[in-house]
This record gives structure tokens, C-alpha cells and sequence, in this order.
């Protein structure tokens, strides 16, 4: 009887722990875990705009529903939340960075620079929108083409020598001879600078035509700003058929064009999301289906376009292949080229 006994209990034990591995195997990874979005700059500005959007949708497409919580950490033009989530945050899918879009740009024009991260390493989970940069003034200043910045001079806000609302301003005064009065002290996201702009204090930024619309909207839609100029790969959405020239279209040589390709670049990153190197496998996987049955969602995206958010994906292997590409034109510059951006940059 001891040993029929001792067998059905033994059945029943393994019956168990089949049961509750089957169980285990069964509940999602994301199940009660709470994931982080780190934002590298302010509150209120368009990166802060887009992490709280991706935080607010992302969960319902990721198995196991799990909370998101967003946490700014403004400093060095986001090298702070970069080297926080590749460094210091844990490394189990529950951790995801946002870098400004120029951080890439930077890694590649100063490649012996010491720094505690590597965004050729990170892996992507997507870019929500491929945000084309516009130099923008006010409207009071009569300017109307880029071409009258040859002989009237204004003043641009900028929040840092990394970021695009410097360094497309800056490369136009120095190579391109435009009369650019670039003044710096603006901290945190470009909501500063905008209220500068409000005030007359400056005359207009650098920046995407999309925080203007979503941001302030009446100033694009009323024509209190003029776009002088884009920099990017396409074409922004709201300026389609104004005639808004390309950096590469007032370029007036080789050497000029060779740059303004260069930094025109990284609209490719302009909402970019990743993890650390060393998340498993299996969790950048799901983090990554989610982020693309989200950029697909119908209701996401009509949510999107009645408050005038962009929304031009590119998955994660697409960003990976963009910072290539980058890679390989900063690399394609002639000497002279280079330490000529790297010149007018250098912080």
C-alpha cells in the first residue's frame, strides 16, 4: 500500500509541477512589469511629446499589458538619459532610451571622443516619425527666402551645439555666408526659445516643422512663421508643394553639398526609440512587434492626425540601416570637409 501510495502522490506532484511550468510558460514576460521610457530632455518639448505618446499606446500591443511610466533626465543634449540607459538602467527589456536626433551625428563627426555609450551597439525598436528640420523666423521680420538672410541679419535661439537648433544655423552662417546671429542660453526643450520668439528676444530656430503644429499650432496655421529652409531626407509633410528649398538645393558648391547631406541626416533618427546592447534577444523581439503593430493601429493613427502628430515609421532594422548610411557619409567627406564641420561644431 506504502509503495502504491508513495506512487500516486509522486504522480500527483509531477502532475503539479507540469501544471504550474506549463503556467509559467504560458504568462508573459511583460505581466506585471512595469516598463520605463527615459527622455533626454525637458517637459513639454517634441521629444517629451512623442516618449508620453509611445508610453500612453504602446502597452496594449505588448502580451502581458504592462505599465509604462515616462521619466525626463535633461542634461548634455540627452548624453545623460543616453549613458543612464546604456550604462546604469537594468538590462531586461524593462528600460527604453530616446536620444536627440543630432547624438548619432555627433558620435560619427567626433569618433574618438570619449563617451559612455554607442549608439551603433543599441538596438532599435523604431522610429516613430521622420521629422524633416525647418529654419524657421517670424513673420514680423519681413524675411520671406533664405536667400534675403545674404544681406539682413537675424537672430536664432539655440538650446546647445548639439542640437539641431544650432547646428543647421550655424553651418548656413559659416559655410554658407547667410548673416545668422546664433545666441545661446536657452535650457532644456526649444519651448524657451519659442517663448523668446513670442517676445521678439530672437527671430526665429532651428527645429522640426512638426513641434510647431503640435506645439504651437496656431503660429503655423495663422503664418506667423516664415520656413526658410529644410534639412532632412523628405519632404515635411505640412510644407508639401510650398516650395520650400532642401540644403542641398542652395548648396553653391561641391564642399556645401557634401555637408548639408551630411547633417540633413538625421531626420532618420528624429523619433527613434531603443534598448540597451544587452537586452535578451527575446525581449527586443516583442518590444519591437509591438512597436509595429502600434505604427499600423488605425486608432493610434486617427488619434495622431486629429492633433496633428506625425506619424512616418521606419522599424527598428530600417533605423539600424539609416545609421549606416550615416555613418558612411561622414566617412565619404574629404579631409578638408570634415575638419571644417568639425570646426564650426566643436562644443
Amino acid at each position: 500500500m506504502f509503495i502504491v501510495k508513495h506512487g500516486a502522490i509522486g504522480a500527483a506532484i509531477f502532475c503539479a509541477a507540469s501544471f504550474n511550468s506549463a503556467a509559467q510558460a504560458q504568462t508573459p514576460y511583460y505581466q506585471g512589469k512595469t516598463i520605463n521610457v527615459i527622455i533626454g530632455s525637458g517637459v513639454g518639448g517634441g521629444y517629451d511629446v512623442y516618449g508620453r505618446l509611445l508610453a500612453q499606446f504602446l502597452g496594449k500591443h505588448i502580451p502581458g499589458n504592462p505599465r509604462f511610466i515616462v521619466e525626463n533626465r535633461p542634461g548634455a543634449s540627452t548624453r545623460t538619459a543616453t549613458t543612464y540607459v546604456s550604462k546604469i538602467a537594468p538590462k531586461d527589456g524593462t528600460v527604453i532610451g530616446n536620444s536627440v536626433n543630432t547624438l548619432p551625428f555627433d558620435q560619427f563627426l567626433y569618433p574618438k571622443d570619449k563617451r559612455e555609450y554607442d549608439l551603433t551597439k543599441v538596438q532599435y525598436i523604431g522610429n516613430m516619425a521622420a521629422l524633416t528640420g525647418i529654419l524657421v523666423v517670424n513673420a514680423s521680420t519681413g524675411i520671406k527666402t533664405i536667400q534675403e538672410l545674404k544681406t539682413k541679419e537675424v537672430v536664432i535661439g539655440t538650446n546647445s551645439k548639439s542640437s539641431e537648433t544650432y547646428i543647421v544655423p550655424a553651418v548656413l552662417k559659416e559655410i554658407g555666408g547667410y548673416k545668422l546671429k546664433v545666441v545661446h542660453g536657452f535650457p532644456g526643450s526649444v519651448n524657451e526659445i519659442d517663448l523668446a520668439m513670442e517676445r521678439n528676444e530672437v527671430s526665429g530656430r532651428a527645429g522640426s516643422w512638426s513641434g510647431y503644429t503640435t506645439l504651437n499650432p496656431n503660429w503655423a496655421n495663422e503664418g506667423k512663421l516664415v520656413p526658410l529652409v529644410q534639412a532632412g531626407t523628405q519632404e515635411a509633410s505640412y510644407l508639401a508643394g510650398k516650395g520650400v528649398p532642401f540644403l542641398e538645393d542652395i548648396a553653391q558648391n561641391e564642399t556645401e553639398k557634401a555637408i548639408y547631406t551630411a547633417i540633413s541626416m538625421g531626420s532618420m533618427f528624429s523619433r527613434a526609440y531603443w534598448v540597451a546592447p544587452e537586452v535578451p534577444a527575446a525581449q527586443v523581439a516583442i518590444l519591437r512587434t509591438a512597436f509595429d503593430s502600434l505604427m499600423k493601429d488605425p486608432d493610434f493613427l486617427k488619434w495622431c492626425a486629429s492633433r496633428s502628430i506625425e506619424i512616418t515609421p521606419s522599424n527598428g532594422a530600417e533605423v539600424n540601416q539609416s545609421l549606416k548610411k550615416m555613418e558612411a557619409m561622414i566617412g565619404s567627406l574629404k579631409p578638408n570637409e570634415l575638419e571644417l564641420l568639425q570646426n564650426i561644431l566643436r562644443e
